[in-house]
């Protein structure tokens, strides 16, 4: 890997997610797909089986936010959740991608964006 590389993670493996992953796996210059985050048992081994056995799996979105491996975070989870999602990942460092839109509330998307303005060195957007 060059010192550039991106190392992500990506939250969320339903239908928008089982397109974007590979995209980053596989199709993304710059950029290595090294964990991914899902609920869902069955969405976690359709990971394993589509990206390989070293990407980094789990449950629980907490933990994967947390893992000093991930540079950056693609958010692809349910609309509800990208606001508190999003502002975790800024909260633990991480560069985050959501996918769109940012939330539901405008009051969400003011604290979304309250708490990047708290952390310039990341990069947030939808």
């Amino acid at each position: 890997m060059s010192p550039s590389t991106l190392k992500v993670g990506i939250a969320g493996l339903g239908r928008l997610g089982r397109r974007h992953a590979p995209a980053l796996a596989f199709h993304t210059r710059h950029c290595q797909l090294v964990s991914a985050c899902s609920p869902v048992a069955a969405e976690r081994d359709w990971a394993a089986a589509t990206i390989g056995p070293d990407l980094a799996l789990h449950s629980d979105f907490d933990a994967f936010v947390r893992d000093p491996a991930i540079d950056a975070v693609v958010l692809v989870t349910p609309t509800s959740l990208h606001a508190e999602q999003a502002i975790a990942a800024l909260e633990a460092g991480k560069h985050v991608f959501i996918e769109k839109p940012l939330a539901l509330y405008l009051a969400d998307c003011e604290r979304v964006q309250a708490v990047g303005e708290l952390h310039p060195k990341q990069v947030a957007m939808v």
